[in-house]
């Protein structure tokens, strides 16, 4: 009974991934212990969800949540974490990162698998995500960025993200300086997306 109680307060109960509260915890231990490697907070939000939810119902909006959950967890590896944060509102810690292009190509096949998910229990849905990424060099100090900073700052890239259209990314680099600096790189996400783009533009 102690272990189930202890599992509600830190499990999210419909996908059964960490909720809020686990995920800013396991994030100030992987801060505190950082030895080497890189590391990146990914804040992913749905673009779509409230249409799905509106159109086909909650639960078929509860079952795609789970799917998301599933498919966001099949894109990364063991040794990294996945939450739901509320809503349709996901984020993922990822660490031992050598550089931003790492975390880039990651969050790149998270949109694409999403975008993917073309239809929950025979009902076809219309999703994709928009993701921001802070990413923490291994040269930065790790007394440098809480917890709550390095979530806020991926948090805030992803409304940019929002505005620049339907699965995009945006990233943050996070660098030793005056006061932490920090220096956003503005930074398309879906590769695929842009290039057909350019291709129905000529």
């Amino acid at each position: 009974m102690q272990r189930q109680l202890q599992r509600m307060a830190t499990h999210d109960p419909l996908t059964g991934l960490p909720n809020r509260r686990l995920f800013l915890n396991s994030l100030s231990q992987v801060l505190a212990a950082r030895r080497g490697g890189g590391l990146a907070c990914l804040y992913l939000d749905l673009d779509g969800f409230k249409v799905v939810n509106d159109r086909s119902g909650h639960a078929v909006g509860d079952r795609l949540l789970v799917r998301v959950a599933e498919t966001i967890s099949g894109c990364v590896r063991l040794s990294d974490l996945t939450a739901r944060l509320g809503g349709d509102e996901f984020a993922v810690i990822l660490i031992g990162l050598t550089s931003p292009d790492n975390a880039r190509m990651m969050t790149q096949r998270i949109i694409r698998a999403i975008t993917a998910t073309a239809e929950v229990d025979g009902q076809a849905v219309d999703v994709s995500a928009s993701i921001g990424i802070a990413f923490l060099p291994a040269s930065t100090s790790p007394s440098m960025v809480s917890a709550d900073a390095l979530i806020k700052s991926a948090d805030e890239a992803m409304y940019r993200a929002k505005k620049s259209g339907r699965g995009q990314l945006r990233l943050v680099e996070w660098t030793d300086g005056p006061l932490g600096a920090r220096a956003p790189l503005a930074e398309s996400a879906d590769v695929e997306s842009e290039r057909r783009k350019r291709i129905a533009i000529g």
